[in-house]
């Protein structure tokens, strides 16, 4: 006999759950289908824009490495200790130039121009 994917006591959860996780599907799907504002047009190259997503990025994966890696003196399991690990690789890899096209915030058209080397 297989185990149920889900315990029995989480299923009353699941209906919603579900609902609310299909309702945002549709909404990311319609809003791929939807044309870009006006306002948004120019923005697909705009570089300190990216730069500073980039960075932000960086900072919440680096977070999320910091809390999952001080957790484990209080939670022995070790998945969130390889869940953590996995998020100082995403932090990693976007900020420290590895190789080429791997840290692409480094390797960026014009990022030379931001930095003030021209």
């Amino acid at each position: 006999m297989t185990k149920p994917l889900i315990h029995p006591s989480h299923r009353p959860e699941l209906r919603p759950t579900l609902g609310i996780v299909l309702l945002m599907l549709l909404l990311v799907f319609n809003a791929l289908l939807l044309p870009a504002p006006d306002v948004s047009r120019g923005l697909a190259n705009y570089l300190p824009l990216h730069i500073t997503l980039e960075v932000v990025a960086i900072a919440i994966a680096a977070m999320v490495f910091a809390v999952g890696w001080s957790t484990q003196k209080y939670n022995r399991n070790g998945n969130v200790v390889w869940l953590a690990c996995m998020f100082l690789g995403v932090a990693l890899s976007v900020s420290v130039p590895v190789r080429p096209g791997a840290a692409h915030l480094h390797h960026r058209r014009g990022v030379d121009r931001v930095q003030g080397r021209l």
